[in-house]
């Protein structure tokens, strides 16, 4: 109803609803691209986002859903949402009905192709850690199931609201038909194969390089820089390097300073390397370590940076007496990490940090923190300063 709505306010034109559901697959922006003039779509646009957060005040989930979602985040299974919905509809609809701390993901049309193309399926399981031989693609459509064999799912029909479509679902032959919440629960806890949590440091440069363009929407590296403000001959480490996404624009910072990429993957620090030389670095080393074991000498580093890494380890106080030992005296820590709080996507809850909780572990390693934000949603940074009252080679 929002979009015909928008439609009629803007444009004055009448859409049935029949003729809309026809248009039905692609995201918002692209169905009403085709519906409308070009000169009238971002009137139509913003005018179909405020009728379409009205209505949702009035939406509710299905019975059975929120206690289904909960009981499989408990049983350890990893829980992602893939929609055809436009990002901004799809994410207001999270809000609304109080999904975000049961979602461990969100894939939706605008961030890669739709169902029934397995892409998109693919890119949400690639940033859950989960091979598709491990997952289900549980939906109501055609499209749905489709989507999900396509990638090498296990699928499951949810017949639930939906009993004139049974034989329709059941054409496609899919692994389960479930006629309610709770069936579908039982079946998939009786399936032979659960998807758990991956252990730890879970990256591959393709996840990562998928990753990418979310992770520069979400922080931006020119925030990191403006914040640490590296100086032309510091030596810097990246602890947890990844495919270098701070480390490359710190290195294009210094002249005659050096940026240590460390990694425990030496897959990752390789893939950081080929990309330095690709853009002309020479100031880019690799290291293959661990952050509580870096290998680097004591007191040589000027500034250390663990950006959406700290969460992920198994010892995060060995982590930072190790980042206190290579400093030099009064030298500068910046941390990023995500809010103990429910978002559409980043790590499970049950593993971030609470930004309390990491302050009080600088104080215990005897940093001193120069500052501390909690923005950009869902992040907070932090500055820190290594203690300066005696050489870091001496500290225990």
């Amino acid at each position: 109803m929002a979009t015909i709505q928008a439609i009629s306010e803007v444009t004055g034109e009448a859409i049935s609803l029949e003729e809309l559901r026809s248009r039905f697959g692609p995201t918002e922006e692209e169905m009403l691209a085709g519906l409308v003039p070009a000169d009238k779509l971002a009137a139509v646009l913003q005018a179909y986002y405020q009728h379409y957060t009205e209505h949702l005040a009035g939406l509710s989930l299905y019975p059975g859903i929120a206690e289904l979602l909960g009981a499989l985040r408990q049983s350890g299974w990893q829980v992602g949402l893939f929609t055809n919905k436009g990002r901004l509809s799809a994410l207001l609809t999270v809000e609304a009905l109080g999904l975000g701390s049961l979602l461990q993901e969100v894939q939706t049309g605008t961030d890669g192709p739709s169902k029934p193309s397995p892409e998109g399926a693919l890119m949400l399981l690639d940033r859950l850690g989960v091979p598709p031989e491990e997952a289900w693609m549980v939906g109501d459509t055609v499209n749905d199931v489709r989507s999900g064999r396509a990638a090498g799912m296990r699928t499951a029909a949810a017949l639930w609201g939906r009993s004139k479509a049974e034989a329709e679902l059941a054409a496609e032959a899919p692994d389960v038909l479930a006629k309610s919440p709770q069936a579908l629960l039982q079946a998939l806890n009786g399936a032979a194969t659960q998807p758990q949590a991956p252990p730890g440091h879970h990256f591959t440069v393709e996840r990562l390089t998928r990753m990418e363009s979310r992770r520069a929407e979400l922080m931006p590296a020119s925030v990191a820089l403006a914040d640490l403000r590296p100086a032309p001959d510091w030596q810097v480490a990246d602890l947890g390097c990844g495919i270098g996404f701070l480390t490359l624009p710190i290195a294009e910072r210094l002249e005659t300073g050096v940026v240590w990429a460390v990694d425990q993957s030496e897959e990752l620090v390789g893939e950081t390397l080929r990309r330095a030389e690709a853009r002309g670095l020479r100031n880019v080393r690799g290291q293959v370590a661990d952050a509580a074991q870096t290998g680097l000498a004591a007191a040589s580093i000027d500034a250390v940076v663990i950006s959406q890494v700290l969460h992920d380890l198994p010892d995060p106080g060995a982590a930072l007496r190790e980042v206190r030992r290579i400093l030099k005296p009064a030298g500068l820590l910046y941390l990023l990490e995500w809010q103990a709080q429910a978002s559409a996507f980043g790590p499970p809850l049950e593993i971030r940090i609470p930004a309390e909780e990491l302050l009080r572990w600088l104080s215990e390693t005897r940093f001193t923190v120069s500052w501390f934000r909690s923005d950009p949603s869902p992040f907070y940074r932090i500055l820190a300063v290594s203690p300066a009252d005696r050489p870091a080679a001496a500290q225990s």
